[in-house]
């Protein structure tokens, strides 16, 4: 039995099959030209090839939906245009990080110059401000990586939504909510799948750069597998 094609009837049971994600990479007959080629637009193309990069795996998310393994040829204009909801969906982390980020800077440039100035007024008050101002500053620190953590938990959840068109999932959390608390062991693993991808993806970097065209579309294609995986479990229980 092709291992690829396995995923389907995993999560059809409620569960996600990492090892068939896996396998998934190399189901194709093809799957080294294709990888190479979209491996070669996403690291030669900044911002474009993530776009089409992005395009090509959501072609592969419905693709496993219909039990098919192949991987998609390359086809420029269409995955640049299907990239562009992943992309968002994604990038809606950085809505959330960027005004926190802001304040923090904020914050610190306020401390530094009121601190300062203070200081010149009275020593002692200007140390207090000071080391109330580094408080409020960890305190930022602080919420920014407990809702950096946050975000990082629910981003295969938004991906799985971008993947079927949608820009800002996380505006509209309800429904992925109601999804993970249906499903949280499953959820558990596919986050656990998308680390492994990840880490697949970080592999080429240590090959001297030149394994970064085989392990990023590699991972990509392990992940649209996961993801698609765990879009099956999700219908499933609705």
């Amino acid at each position: 039995m092709d291992l690829a094609t396995s995923a389907p009837t995993a999560a059809t049971h409620g569960g996600i099959d990492i090892g068939a994600a896996f396998a998934a990479t190399r189901a194709d007959p093809d799957w080294l030209k294709k990888s190479l080629i979209m491996g070669a637009v996403a690291v030669f193309l900044p911002v474009i090839g993530i776009l089409v990069a992005l395009g090509w795996t959501r072609q592969i998310f419905e693709r496993v939906q219909q039990g098919d393994s192949s991987l998609p040829d390359l086809d420029f204009g269409a995955q640049l245009k299907l990239g562009i909801a992943p992309l968002l969906s994604v990038l809606n982390a950085a809505i959330v990080m960027i005004p926190l980020v802001l304040l923090m800077q904020g914050a610190a440039l306020v401390i530094f110059v009121g601190g300062g100035a203070l200081t010149g007024i009275d020593e002692t008050l200007g140390m207090i401000a000071m080391v109330v101002g580094g408080l409020v500053v960890m305190a930022l620190w602080l919420v920014a990586m407990v809702v950096g953590l946050m975000i990082n938990l629910i981003t295969p959840e938004l991906m799985r939504r971008g993947h079927h068109g949608e820009n800002f999932p996380l505006f509209s959390p309800r429904a992925s909510i109601a999804a993970v608390r249906g499903n949280v062991k499953t959820y558990v693993m596919t986050v656990v799948g998308l680390f492994v991808a990840n880490l697949l993806s970080g592999a080429g970097v240590l090959a001297c750069y030149l394994g970064m065209f085989l392990t990023i579309p590699m991972a990509m294609v392990m992940s649209a597998n996961l993801l698609a995986q765990w879009d099956m479990v999700v219908k499933r229980g609705s």
